[in-house]
């Protein structure tokens, strides 16, 4: 038997049959095929297969009950800038709940970043403004200013109550 498949010919054969769909719920439902190569019969059994995804650059796979997910996990300048937002949300937040503010509490929020978080807030600041109750954004530097780090972004960060 083994002899069969070490050819050329049976190799692509066995190939061709183990790549239909049909083939892969067989196999996972614990039951065999027999497939003919060239001639000679050869019986497939879940322990005869060893299926392996390798993800492509850029992409993660994931597979359950023969269906397969292939999600694009590359990140774009929209979702890095959106991640940068969301960071500056929380690190506001702690510091709203640092100063004891009331959830309530209207603020103003002054920060010194580089041009990536600047974009970011650009993009992004009716989110923040609305996430954090801040009436304005100033890019200016403020005494009580504390560095944060903002994804890898070294960011200066003061919150002032209204």
């Amino acid at each position: 038997m083994v002899s069969a498949c070490s050819r050329g010919a049976n190799l692509r054969a066995l190939a061709a049959e183990l790549a239909a769909a049909e083939t892969a719920a067989l196999l996972d439902r614990g039951e065999s095929f027999t497939v003919d190569l060239n001639g000679e019969e050869f019986r497939v059994e879940e322990k005869h297969v060893d299926i392996t995804i390798d993800n492509k650059e850029g992409y993660t796979v994931g597979i359950e009950n023969n269906l397969f997910v292939v999600l694009d996990i590359s990140l774009n300048k929209e979702l890095k800038n959106e991640g940068y937002a969301r960071e500056l949300v929380s690190k506001i937040q702690q510091i709203r709940k640092e100063e004891d503010f009331a959830v309530t509490d209207n603020i103003n929020v002054y920060y010194q970043a580089d041009e990536e978080i600047t974009a970011a807030i650009a993009e992004f600041e009716d989110y923040i403004k609305k996430e954090t109750l801040a009436e304005k954004i100033y890019d200016e530097e403020k005494e009580e200013m504390e560095s944060y780090d903002i994804n890898g972004h070294q960011t200066g960060l003061a919150v002032e109550k209204l």
